[in-house]
């Protein structure tokens, strides 16, 4: 009787350890959306690992190919969080319904403005002394066709890129492409310059296209945003703290593990996730080409002052400026815009208590 009832024990053991749903029966499924790049990364191999069911949740992974796509979709999809541009977070229709509530990344390094190989925009550099590394010249850039996603960090981009020589939108010709199609057009020879970011910056080199700028070089930071569903938030505050969890384990996960094991899991994190099949040589360079910021960084940069300023709002703000000096701002929205009340740092404070 006691080999029967030990050999039971065993049995059920054995079928607890091995269901699927062993150890995760409560576990709350919670919607994200991501763009096919840098900052999908973590969500997707914190997936891998099982970091979400360790905290009791199973993250579902939404695919976009761009912030503004993930912006639009916010009712239909009811995401909780998700990973953004600053334009996107800013200027969507649906821009008063998010909480920016941390950095995924800068991509600064990672976006650009490219030219085919044998562009004469390339015959002029540093016209600007503000700006020594910027090819071009009001001049040169005049009146040329541009290739860009509209309502992204790319459309930003091109627009301060521009103002460093004294131009605007309106001094060239726009043509908005979903950015494999920009950037495949741009191959086939349509336009004069292309502008995109990564992961289609990777291939530029080997497609015979030339750099002329980046986030860097026209002294542009350009964060992307972790956002929440403000709707979502306050109503399930507890799944948007532990979804940033995951995420600030990913960072310190990446910046406390050796590169090449990183560098490993981030190609096939491409090969998986975006269908591009990298070298560990460019695997690394993407890598570092985008910032991370680990909790304790990202409390400084949230946190308020005696003026309820703090570095994220007074770079908000510029930015808000910016767009309103350009005209890209609607009167109605620009008072709510310049009150930043959907910037919150208490989801930060609230994981690192």
């Amino acid at each position: 009787m006691k080999l029967i009832a030990t050999l039971n024990i065993l049995i059920l053991n054995l079928v607890l350890l091995f269901s699927p749903a062993a150890g995760y029966a409560d576990e709350v499924q919670i919607t994200t959306a991501w763009q096919s790049e840098h900052e999908a990364f973590i969500p997707w191999y914190a997936k891998k690992m099982q970091w979400d069911k360790e905290l009791g949740i199973s993250l579902k992974l939404l695919h976009f190919q761009s912030g503004d796509e993930i912006a639009k979709s916010l009712h239909a999809t009811e995401w909780a969080l998700a990973g953004i541009g600053m334009k996107p977070a800013l200027t969507s229709i649906y821009a008063h319904q998010m909480l920016l509530v941390g950095i995924a990344n800068n991509e600064s390094n990672a976006n650009a403005v490219y030219v085919h190989e044998d562009s004469p925009i390339l015959a002029t550099k540093g016209q600007n002394p503000d700006y020594p590394d910027l090819y071009g010249s009001k001049e040169s850039l005049q009146n040329k066709t541009v290739l860009y996603t509209q309502n992204t960090s790319a459309e930003l981009l091109l627009d301060v890129w521009l103002s460093r020589f004294g131009l605007s939108l309106n001094d060239v010709k726009l043509k908005s492409f979903d950015p494999r199609a920009a950037s495949g057009a741009f191959k086939a020879g349509m336009g004069d310059i292309l502008v995109t970011w990564s992961p289609f910056t990777l291939a530029a080199k080997k497609n015979g296209f030339t750099q002329i700028a980046n986030g860097n070089t026209c002294k542009l930071d350009q964060y992307v945003f972790l956002v929440a569903n403000q709707d979502y938030a306050s109503k399930n505050p507890e799944h948007i703290e532990k979804v940033l969890q995951v995420y600030f384990k990913g960072i310190d996960w990446i910046q406390n593990t050796p590169k090449e094991d990183v560098t490993k899991e981030y190609i096939e994190f491409y090969k998986e996730w975006i269908g591009q099949d990298l070298d560990m040589e460019t695997a690394l360079v993407d890598l570092e080409l985008h910032a991370l910021y680990p909790l304790a960084e990202q409390l400084n940069m949230f946190k308020v002052n005696e003026e309820n300023q703090s570095i994220v709002k007074e770079f908000l703000l510029k930015m808000i400026n910016y767009y309103n000096e350009q005209g890209k701002i609607k009167n109605e929205d620009l008072a709510r815009l310049q009150r930043l009340d959907n910037v919150s740092d208490t989801f930060l404070k609230a994981i690192h208590e």
